[in-house]
Parts: C-alpha cells; sequence; structure tokens
C-alpha cells in the first residue's frame, strides 16, 4: 500500500514539474515573438519609424508638408552664351575718306545719341566734318586716333547693354520641341542669378560648327550684370503635366538601394518607401507609397533617416 501511494506521490512530482517547464517556455517563447513583433524586418521600409519631441525637431529645422496634386514642369535644358543685342549695336563710319584730326571718346565709355565722336579732314573737299553717335550705348570698340586715315572699316562700334541677348544652340534632337514664345529661365555659369523671359527668334540656319540651332532670348541688362561672353545654362518650359500626388524633391532619401520618405503621425516618422514618376527641378510626382492628404518631411529629412539607422545599429549589437 505504502508503495502505491510513493508512486502517485512521484508521478504527480513529475506531472508538476512537466507543466512548469512548459509553462515557463511558452511564456518565453510568447515574448521572444512580441519582441520579434515590434522589431521591423529589415527588408520591409515601410515599418521603420522613429521618435523626436517639438523642442527636438525646432533644433533639428524640420519642415512638414502635405502630398496632394499639382503640376509638373517638363523643360528641356540648354547651353549657351551672352551677346550684345545685334539690332541696338551700330558700327560707326566715315562719310568721307580723309584724315582723322580729332578723337573725343575712349573705349567703354558711355555716349548719347548726337554726342561729337571726332572730326575728319575729307580727302575731297579738305574740309573738317563731325562724326556724332547714331544712337546712345558704349563704345566697345575705337578703331581710329588722330592723325590716322579713316576709310571703309567702322570707326567705332557702340552698342546699348541695357538688353542683350542669350543665345542657345538647340540640338537636332531636341528642335521639334523647341518654338518661339516659350519660356525661358537663364542660369549664370555661377548659379548666383537667373532671368526669365520668351525665346524671341528661332534662327532658319544651322550653325556649321556646332551644327545647332541659336534660340535668343532678349534679356533685360539696366544693372550691367549679363555680359556679353559669358556662358549660361536655360531651362525652356515644353509642357506641364498635372499629377495627383506630388511632393518636394528636398523630402527624397535613399535607403538601402530604395527611395523613401518619412511620413509624420503625432510626434512619430514612419519610414515610406515610394514610387516615383514624373518630375522637374523641385517636384516629383508620386505613383505609389503615399496618399493625399499625407504629411511627410520636405526638409532636413536626412535626420530622420540618421537617427532611424543609429537604432538600428544600436539594436544589432
Amino acid at each position: 500500500m505504502k508503495k502505491y501511494h510513493y508512486s502517485i506521490l512521484v508521478a504527480a512530482i513529475v506531472v508538476t514539474a512537466v507543466s512548469w517547464f512548459l509553462s515557463a517556455h511558452l511564456s518565453k517563447c510568447s515574448k521572444l515573438a512580441s519582441q520579434q513583433e515590434e522589431v521591423p524586418a529589415r527588408g520591409d521600409s515601410n515599418l521603420r519609424k522613429t521618435q523626436l519631441n517639438e523642442q527636438q525637431e525646432k533644433e533639428a529645422h524640420i519642415e512638414i508638408s502635405t502630398a496632394g496634386p499639382g503640376i509638373i514642369k517638363q523643360y528641356v535644358h540648354l547651353n549657351g552664351r551672352i551677346t550684345l543685342n545685334r539690332n541696338t549695336t551700330t558700327e560707326v563710319r566715315a562719310r568721307f575718306p580723309g584724315v582723322v584730326k580729332n578723337v573725343f571718346v575712349n573705349w567703354g565709355d558711355p555716349v548719347k545719341k548726337g554726342q561729337l565722336l571726332a572730326t575728319i579732314e575729307s580727302n575731297e573737299s579738305l574740309k573738317d566734318y563731325e562724326v556724332k553717335a547714331p544712337a546712345e550705348g558704349r563704345i566697345l570698340a575705337r578703331n581710329i586716333s588722330a592723325g590716322s586715315v579713316a576709310g571703309g572699316n567702322p570707326l567705332f562700334i557702340i552698342a546699348n547693354l541695357n538688353n542683350v541677348w542669350a543665345e542657345l544652340h538647340v540640338f537636332p534632337r531636341d528642335l521639334d520641341k523647341i518654338q518661339e514664345g516659350q519660356m525661358v529661365i537663364i542660369h549664370s555659369q555661377e548659379g548666383d542669378r537667373t532671368a526669365e523671359s520668351p525665346i524671341a527668334m528661332l534662327l532658319p540656319t544651322t550653325d556649321p560648327l556646332s551644327q545647332t540651332v541659336i534660340a535668343i532670348v532678349a534679356l533685360s541688362n539696366s544693372e550691367n550684370v549679363w555680359r556679353p561672353g559669358a556662358i549660361v545654362r536655360a531651362d525652356v518650359l515644353i509642357g506641364e503635366k498635372k499629377v495627383p500626388i506630388m511632393i518636394m524633391k528636398t523630402a527624397l532619401q535613399n535607403f538601402r538601394n530604395s527611395t523613401v520618405v518619412f511620413t509624420k503621425v503625432g510626434n512619430q516618422y514612419f519610414m515610406r518607401e515610394v514610387k516615383l514618376g514624373e518630375q522637374d527641378k523641385n517636384w516629383v510626382e508620386v505613383k505609389q507609397g503615399l496618399e493625399v492628404g499625407e504629411t511627410y518631411v520636405s526638409k532636413n529629412s536626412f535626420i530622420i533617416k540618421a537617427d532611424i539607422e543609429k537604432a538600428e545599429a544600436e539594436h544589432e549589437l
């Protein structure tokens, strides 16, 4: 009898031990599974997130914008240079051959219409006659001095620099897209100046050296910031496309070979992989990954990316 009770006692102890072991093991597995749910899979960018408080956002200069419909502008990019406006550039010649008696202007001098430039003694009449400026502008060339002989060559070149041209080279592949009247944004080579003006003229001939067609853009130059001879870049507006969702290009970041943005919900920032469409200098169409009305980080998004990468690196240690 005692042996029977002893067997029952041993069996009870074994059952209790097994139950405790299974309970502890299941609890541990449940906890592990919970932790795995909290840590996003490495391949899913959309589950990655971080959190910043209001003070951290302010210090990082984070700016938030809203995704929505808009217009993407389509451009053709051209190169060229600033030249004199040939319609306001004048060559001054002698009316009669003779000897130059006096010259009253120098290179670079500003002159007014009717201003006295030089006097010449005619070879025929042996009398002096005056040479006056036919238009207002600057002396860009002076080809005579007192005592020299004035013949058929220009004595002076006068140009009005208040209006200059940008001569842009249009390659054959772009020629069917370029038309007179299209708006053009001209950029200085240094990138510190821009001007906007339409194409005034598309020359009917092809430049024999570059095999390009020249597009002429007239630029106001009252402050003399566009100097003839300077190289410029140009963006020619050839069309506009309405898109259902677009965001600022400054929002885009590259994360493990994917293009991502960061959406904001409360004080949390979520990484979101996006598929892009048309784009211009400042804006890009989002075809997949964002909905209309969602807020996203439009400035200093690299700070959010760095914070997420830092958190992942610490977790892997």
